[in-house]
């Protein structure tokens, strides 16, 4: 009865189910990986968006690494350039669809930070930022690099619309030194008399779906298992059902 379970057919059905289960156990696996990663991220805001803003400057990146300045709050006073407008494609805001409005800020040391100003919906215009003097105070974040299947952006120094936060690509449109990382804005002041653009809030500290979705795929990588196993008695038990089997 064994020799019939190590035939070719069989030998097929015991890898393809064992390939299965591993497949199922790993998707689990990587599901629990997502989660711690997903619960570092979140201590790691809390930590740091808390924390009193400093004055923002060159010297700040010269101190601390831009991986250990992320979330940390920033105050930079200057004058927005009302002529440089950019705008930050494929964004959306509790379901509505629109863009970041993305501007330029000269402080008094002469170095330009870009300034997520915020969500502004399709249906709107881009408002112009505020003239003169403005303090700005918002949270740090870094650089984003384009994913394998991500849009490109354009390379041309005209180009008003990108994709992502890229601040190497958005810094050669600019004259003089580009702070290496952007603010994400909380408030500025003098504060804008319109809606838009929305300040774009934290974001939220829950743990997503990660637990129950690795919960599924253990359950299916033992319901396969289960199932060759019911599938390897029937057939020994019942010689005749090796065929449906």
């Amino acid at each position: 009865m064994v020799r019939r379970f190590l035939s070719p057919r069989w030998i097929l059905g015991h890898v393809t189910a064992v390939l299965l289960v591993v497949l199922l156990v790993n998707l689990g696996l990587w599901q629990l990986r997502r989660l711690d990663e997903r619960r570092e991220a979140n201590a790691r805001v809390t930590e740091r968006s808390t924390l009193a803003p400093v004055p923002g400057s060159s010297g700040l990146f010269a101190v601390e690494p831009t991986s250990d300045l992320e979330w940390r709050p920033v105050t930079v006073s200057g004058v927005y350039d009302a002529d440089d407008v950019l705008v930050i494609l494929g964004r959306s805001d509790g379901g509505t669809a629109g863009t970041h409005s993305l501007v330029p800020l000269r402080d008094e040391d002469g170095l330009t930070w870009l300034v997520n100003r915020g969500f502004v919906p399709l249906a709107s215009s881009t408002p112009a930022p505020p003239s003169g003097t403005v303090t700005v105070t918002g949270w740090l974040r870094p650089t984003q690099t384009r994913p394998t299947l991500g849009a490109v952006d354009s390379t041309d120094p005209a180009a008003v619309e990108y994709h992502r936060f890229d601040v190497e690509l958005i810094a050669r449109r600019l004259d003089g030194d580009v702070a290496p990382m952007w603010i994400q804005m909380a408030s500025e002041d003098p504060r804008p008399s319109g809606a838009n653009p929305a300040p774009v809030p934290l974001p939220p500290l829950d743990e997503g779906s990660h637990l129950s979705y690795a919960g599924q795929w253990f359950l299916f990588a033992a319901i396969a298992a289960g199932g060759w196993i019911v599938i390897i008695r029937r057939a020994s038990r019942d010689p005749r059902s090796r065929a449906s089997a």
